[in-house]
């Protein structure tokens, strides 16, 4: 056990941390860590004092201000939340974090946040997270390659993030998650740049999610938007469907109206919006 007195907000942060690795103070908020920023931001600082925690410095960017700091697992913490689950945890394997990367890291974390939330209120249970920010670990030459990388007989596809869910029936479904904030671009083309590989990916042939991650359903794609007009400009700039069956896994939303409503429905291409899982 720690040599420091854990209160149920430090357990709850270590826990959060453990599961989604990289995360804000607002991020842990919408996770239910608490429900007070200057609490929490307290608390978060002891752990870093006692080295159960490390964090980003400050980040500022021109016309944005301060960018908020992300926190982690150091090894004494992974130690610590180890022992009190009873479960292995690793401190994280992730390149810096840039100012660049900063809004999108935080979807990334609000984006798994939010498919936890609503897999817990249709009765689906989730299991962990494979994120690209994160190295695989592997030995030799994927020491360093990101965690969810898929390579493909000519093409590398790299998804936000791999998971899977199983719904109340058994069926368990594959799933890869998106978080699309543009990066500086409003057109969504960093994501439709990705279309071609996960073509190949998702291929009868191929089948590289579901081979990932030892599962043979079909697998559901989430792209999820930092705002409504990326949300569109993807949706305008979908290329051209030879069988609107090559569509059928992705699910579109916006991240506001996805944390507004855990249910709501999800944009389809070709098709009207629809659940996430028909159970819902």
């Amino acid at each position: 056990m720690s040599d420091f007195p854990l209160t149920q907000v430090d357990l709850d942060a270590l826990t959060a941390l453990g599961r989604y690795r990289l995360l804000t103070v607002q991020s842990m908020i919408r996770a239910g860590v608490a429900r007070d920023a200057t609490h929490l931001g307290a608390r978060l600082r002891a752990l870093h004092k006692a080295k159960i925690l490390e964090h980003t410095g400050p980040v500022f960017v021109s016309g944005q201000g301060r960018l908020p700091a992300f926190w982690w697992l150091s090894e004494k913490g992974a130690e610590i939340l180890s022992m009190e689950i009873g479960q292995p945890v690793k401190r994280p394997r992730t390149k810096a974090v840039s100012a660049r990367r900063n809004q999108h890291l935080e979807g990334i974390g609000r984006t798994a946040i939010m498919f936890d939330k609503l897999c817990e209120q249709i009765g689906a249970a989730v299991a962990s997270y494979s994120f690209e920010f994160e190295y695989s670990g592997n030995r030799g030459e994927a020491a360093f390659e990101r965690a969810t990388a898929l390579r493909l007989t000519d093409a590398l596809l790299i998804p936000d993030m791999l998971t899977s869910a199983t719904l109340k029936d058994g069926r368990a479904r594959p799933v890869a998650l998106e978080y699309e904030n543009g990066s500086g671009l409003s057109d969504g083309r960093n994501f439709l740049a990705k279309l071609p590989s996960y073509a190949k990916a998702l291929s009868a042939e191929v089948q590289a999610i579901e081979k990932r991650l030892g599962l043979v359903a079909p697998p559901r794609v989430l792209v999820v938007c930092a705002d409504d007009g990326l949300l569109q400009s993807i949706r305008n700039n979908w290329p051209s469907l030879n069988d609107p069956r090559d569509a059928a896994p992705f699910y579109l939303q916006t991240i506001q109206a996805w944390e507004a409503n855990p249910m709501v429905n999800w944009y389809r291409i070709g098709s009207a919006p629809s659940p996430l899982f028909p159970s819902q």
